[in-house]
């Protein structure tokens, strides 16, 4: 065989790297992975959770560790001997602490995207049940 037509069939192979095969006998999202309803209302084809489904297979966590590692080193910046009393107008301070409120709501949003995808408590995969 000549060596092109090895490449062109190891390109084919790989075409679909990363991405679910788009089989039309399989349903997405995949029942065994989420359950049927989410907080009692939102069903597997409901598009947005369909949509927070996707998010959640496309990287969420991936985000979430960037975003702690960084929201860790932000505590880390900061100086526990940094008293208000002391320091009135701490630049450092205002900026860690507008930082933490900022963490703190992307980390309620991923919190929120979980839940709407794999439910609150309720059944096997929900997001308080699982591990």
């Amino acid at each position: 065989m000549s060596s092109q037509k090895i490449e062109s069939q190891g390109k084919d192979k790989n075409k679909n790297d990363g991405q679910p095969p788009h089989d039309s006998k399989k349903q997405w999202p995949d029942p065994k992975l989420y359950e049927e309803r989410a907080l009692c209302c939102l069903h597997l084809s409901n598009p947005i959770r369909k949509f927070v489904i996707w998010l959640i297979e496309n990287g969420l966590d991936d985000v979430s560790l960037v975003i702690i590692i960084a929201s860790t080193a932000c505590m880390c910046l900061g100086d526990p001997l940094d008293i208000p009393v002391l320091m009135p107008k701490s630049p450092v301070r205002s900026v860690l602490a507008l930082l933490s409120m900022v963490f703190s709501g992307i980390f309620l949003a991923e919190s929120a995207i979980k839940i709407v995808g794999f439910g609150f408590i309720r059944g096997s995969k929900a997001y308080l049940r699982s591990g």
